[in-house]
């Protein structure tokens, strides 16, 4: 009789151990420390082995893309830290430093593309969002300056106007580089 008991316990010992394997296969584990991206699946419904139930962002640290032209891409060094806003974040700076900088630039663009990397450990930024970045080249010092829209292309010249004895005297300038809504003049204005 007891052996007859054991041979019909046996085989529900199995069926538990295996079914508890199952579960233990149906737990998932995320391999690293992220969000939740992205639920393809509800709660509750059947997902076939191996299909997609959670896509994971990792977003402590993030990257911020931007392409450079060629005059830019020679400032752009490991060792200075590159300020940039998020527009959803109005008032906020972050900073990154230069994580990347490709070697070759883009045939259609002709830019180079330049990666940062910002630290993010209150994952305010989030990935896809738009960056204003803050690229330095350098510092002009005792720059003359003038409102970009004061300038006037004219055959491949720029002329601009300034106030000499009640008149309007026309000045033909060599602009520089633009910032935000001015030109620095090389030179034709003190």
């Amino acid at each position: 009789q007891l052996v007859e008991r054991g041979d019909v316990l046996r085989p529900a010992a199995v069926a538990v151990r295996e079914a508890r394997t199952d579960l233990d296969k149906c737990l998932i584990r995320a391999p690293i420390d992220a969000v939740v991206a992205e639920r393809p699946v509800e709660t509750g419904e059947f997902a076939a082995p191996g299909a997609l139930v959670f896509t994971l962002a990792a977003i402590d640290r993030v990257k911020v893309i931007l392409d450079l032209p060629e005059r830019d891409i020679y400032a752009a060094r490991r060792d200075i830290a590159v300020p940039f806003e998020i527009d959803a974040l109005p008032g906020r700076t972050f900073k990154g430093g230069l994580s990347f900088a490709a070697p070759v630039a883009d045939r259609r663009s002709n830019t180079f593309r330049v990666e940062l990397t910002a630290d993010n450990p209150d994952r305010l930024l989030r990935a896809g969002s738009i960056a204003r970045v803050s690229f330095s080249r350098g510092i002009i010092r005792d720059a003359v300056t003038a409102p970009l829209q004061a300038l006037v292309p004219q055959k491949g010249e720029y002329l601009a106007y300034v106030a000499e004895n009640d008149r309007a005297v026309r000045r033909v300038v060599k602009p520089g580089p633009i910032v935000d809504a001015r030109v620095v003049i090389l030179s034709g204005l003190n």
